[in-house]
């Protein structure tokens, strides 16, 4: 696999999370990358998860 190959592949990876992100952010109201400002916010991140599984 030459450079180039590898670079198209490490795009692609990069435009599906930022899909995955988008995604989860309009579904879930969270975003991944924002800074939790509170125990709450953290809190309620948890048990969405907890839920969800």
């Amino acid at each position: 696999m030459d450079l180039r190959e590898i670079s198209r592949l490490l795009y692609q990876i990069k435009l599906t999370n930022q899909e995955i992100n988008t995604l989860f952010k309009k579904e879930t109201g969270f975003s991944f990358f924002r800074s939790f400002n509170s125990r709450d916010q953290r809190d309620e991140l948890g048990e969405f998860f907890q839920t969800a599984a």
